[in-house]
């Protein structure tokens, strides 16, 4: 959705090295798509900020700094997500970077920091924070592009 308005609706089927997709979109109407990656697929990329945060569990926690590939279908290569919707496969790099202790408007966190290089058509960084247990994200920022997303409320029942 955008302002309101459908932009697409697809259902996506990730099977080792094997994506399909099924949907609708404003741009290119019904699609059915099949792409098979050169590697099995680790994370399906769906541009939310919990879907950018979950990449850290694909990613993991050994050999902090060393940026390495994650295999991804991807919904669009957009920096928000809105454009080109679709099935595209991409290997950004992600780095682990430490544990640490941060604080948001939610309250204080131990969290783990990531790193990440989404394409060569998104090359800048974003840093971003996350939970250890469930990949919660609390803190995402992206200074190329002057933004930062903070978890401003938190409760776990």
């Amino acid at each position: 959705m955008t302002n309101g308005a459908t932009i697409a609706t697809c259902w996506y089927l990730v099977d080792g090295e094997r994506v399909e997709c099924e949907g609708v979109t404003k741009d290119h109407g019904r699609i059915s798509r099949v792409a098979t990656a050169p590697r099995p697929i680790q994370f399906l990329g769906t541009h939310p900020l919990t879907g950018d945060s979950v990449i850290a569990a694909a990613r993991g926690t050994d050999e902090p700094g060393v940026e390495r590939p994650v295999m991804i279908a991807a919904n669009s290569l957009a920096h928000l997500g809105d454009e080109g919707l679709d099935v595209q496969l991409l290997q950004p790099l992600v780095a682990f970077v430490a544990e640490e202790c941060i604080e948001v408007a939610a309250g204080r966190f131990d969290a783990r920091r990531y790193t990440i290089r989404w394409s060569e058509t998104m090359p800048h960084k974003t840093d971003f924070w996350v939970t250890a247990d469930d990949c919660l994200p609390l803190l995402s920022l992206v200074p190329a592009l002057g933004e930062r997303y903070e978890l401003a409320e938190f409760e776990r029942f």
